[in-house]
């Protein structure tokens, strides 16, 4: 086997192998990931559909549905890179579900892309990183 892990649970000691299967990858709404060198870019879909996306995704937020606000919020923040506020909202359903790492990385690129500085951007990290 490719990959073997021994997992102890209350002295029960369970040996899972992994087949060699790729799994793809898990992608996370919270979480815009970009080449160091890489500049925030807009996908040929251009601000117009992001903001279309977002402002279902954002109805949804403010209906207090994170659940059903989070893929069209994911989706908005990566058609065009340059665009915060999906960030902001994701930023909050993190927070409210309790993924304080998630919530203050959407929050992280949220200030990156408003390119916020100052008091503005530390008020900004203090609500979702502390």
């Amino acid at each position: 086997p490719a990959l073997a892990a021994r997992i102890v649970d209350a002295g029960v000691v369970i040996v899972v192998e992994d087949a060699g299967v790729k799994k793809p990858a898990l992608k996370d709404a919270g979480v815009v990931k970009e080449k160091p060198d890489a500049g925030p870019r807009k996908s040929p879909a251009g601000r117009a559909a992001a903001e279309a996306v977002f402002r279902e995704a954002h109805a949804k937020f403010v209906a207090g549905n994170c659940d059903g606000a989070m893929p069209g919020l994911g989706k908005a923040a990566t058609m065009d890179l340059t665009y915060g506020e999906p960030l902001r909202d994701i930023a909050m359903c993190q927070k409210k579900n309790g993924s304080k790492e998630r919530a203050c990385s959407a929050a992280t690129e949220f200030v990156k892309r408003k390119k916020m500085s100052g008091p503005n951007a530390d008020n900004t990290l203090a609500v979702f990183c502390n």
